[in-house]
């Protein structure tokens, strides 16, 4: 049984990781406070602080810049520390949307970190296998008839190009007059949307038409197609676990949410209008 079914061991694990943020990672990030007032640089701290600048400018700061670097981080510290106490938090989109997206990440960090078994693997992967699909691509010559060719036009040309391949036809146009095999969003790319589709039913190596692109008519000779197919489960093996645990992510931290929910009593405008109106 994967353990990603059991909703109560991902409360677990969720427990278990904030236990382990708060501890070792949240505390005041590297600063240790053991009093009110009183900010203890850690050695971790300044470690990180020594990395960063070494990533940052391709070499090892120096003990003027680490002191630098370090009273930075202290001023960073108490005007953070003193923001908070003046209230400056609250109501700041940016610092919401900062904590909310540090929840979100110990939420699915823990499906990010999870394998699933092979078959719960396939069978995820036979559920959604067309997302999966390769497009199908077609390889053609096509002659440009402009955007109104008659219908005496169009089978003089088809005629003409059946009979002698040679032949020299149609209008000048920007288009390339041989496509090599293209899947479906290129073509339509270049030809407008929907080429691809007509071409579909053309009869591989005899010109016919007219295919309608989005500069006018064409004659369009197919000479090479695909299908598109599915790729075998193997083949994109990596791609399917990337989805897995992007799907797993999402319905575990719903979960967590839904969870966390439970603990708050949610007053909307109608219902603390309600609860006014019985009080009076």
């Amino acid at each position: 049984m994967n353990y990603l079914k059991e909703p109560l061991v991902h409360f677990c694990a969720l427990g278990a990781l904030l236990f382990v943020w708060f501890a070792y990672v949240a505390e005041d990030d590297g600063v240790e406070e053991t009093a009110t007032n009183q900010i203890n640089v850690s050695p971790e701290t300044i470690e990180v602080l020594r990395q960063t600048f070494a990533t940052t400018w391709k070499r090892a700061p120096t003990d003027d810049e680490i002191e630098a670097l370090i009273e930075d981080h202290i001023t960073e510290e108490v005007l953070v520390r003193e923001a908070y106490e003046l209230g400056l938090a609250r109501g700041d989109s940016v610092v919401r949307n900062r904590l909310r997206q540090k929840m979100t990440f110990l939420t699915t960090s823990v499906a990010q970190a999870a394998t699933p078994d092979e078959a719960e693997l396939a069978a995820f992967f036979e559920n959604g296998a067309e997302q999966y699909q390769q497009q199908g691509q077609v390889a053609f010559e096509q002659v440009f008839l402009g955007d109104n060719p008659t219908q005496e036009e169009i089978e003089s040309a088809i005629a003409t190009l059946n009979s002698d391949e040679k032949a020299t036809i149609g209008r000048s146009t920007l288009l390339p007059p041989r496509v090599s095999l293209t899947p479906e969003q290129a073509v339509d790319g270049s030809f407008g949307r929907g080429f691809f589709a007509q071409l579909q039913g053309a009869d591989a190596g005899v010109w016919s038409g007219p295919y309608v692109s989005g500069y006018g008519a064409h004659i369009v000779r197919v000479t090479d197609a695909q299908k598109a197919t599915v790729p075998a489960f193997e083949a994109v093996k990596e791609r399917v676990l990337t989805d897995w645990r992007r799907e797993k992510s999402e319905e575990l931290s719903k979960a967590y949410v839904e969870r966390l929910r439970e603990k708050y009593e949610i007053v909307l405008p109608e219902e603390a209008t309600t609860e006014e109106q019985a009080a009076q």
